[in-house]
């Protein structure tokens, strides 16, 4: 992972120049669609709250930021695939296991983003890409929550990066609701994902 093409030099590998991000962001704008956003994870959002009490209720839940980490991929030249994330999530999530509800509320801190290289993670948030001087956030609200059993599968919502919002659908591969073995109270916990 990580290597630029016609940059032969170790050093220049290990930490690409300005002009050589310069070279290869035509090439990541023209071979991939919606660059950066391929693939986006939420990771383990647990509650400070006391565990539900017996009788059917929405619980709300309060995310985690040191364990809700979006991530997203894209394709380096072919090479690998690129992994990166996000280090600064907040929301909620409503869970009402007894009636098969939910709601989920997702704010990401832009800026916080992650690539493993400093230079990068400063060229990324550029007009060209992020564009975090003028978009520093990007959300997530839901419409709708699929359930299967008692756990959801799917959430559909709207994702809204750079001011502009599409509706998409988060497939759950992962739910747990028990009580945290650390923390002693109730908690969820999920990972999702979806292609944008």
């Amino acid at each position: 992972q990580g290597s630029v093409p016609c940059v032969p030099a170790r050093s220049a590998l290990q930490r690409p120049g300005i002009e050589t991000l310069k070279r290869v962001t035509p090439w990541l704008r023209e071979h991939a669609a919606q660059p950066f956003f391929l693939f986006f994870h939420i990771y383990e959002p647990h509650t400070p709250y006391e565990p539900a009490p017996a009788f059917a209720a929405p619980q709300t839940y309060v995310v985690d930021g040191t364990h809700t980490l979006p991530r997203f991929s894209y394709s380096h030249f072919g090479f690998s695939t690129q992994l990166s994330r996000f280090n600064k999530t907040t929301g909620t999530i409503v869970f009402d296991k007894e009636a098969r509800t939910g709601s989920v509320d997702i704010v990401i801190d832009m800026t916080s983003v992650d690539t493993g290289v400093a230079l990068f993670d400063e060229h990324i948030q550029g007009a060209d890409f992020l564009d975090t001087a003028t978009w520093p956030t990007a959300t997530f609200k839901s419409t709708n929550v699929v359930f299967e059993g008692d756990k959801p599968a799917a959430v559909q919502g709207d994702l809204t990066i750079k001011g502009v919002t599409k509706p998409v659908t988060l497939r759950v591969t992962s739910f747990q609701n028990i009580k945290h073995p650390m923390l002693q109270k109730d908690a969820i916990g999920a990972n999702a994902t979806v292609t944008v």
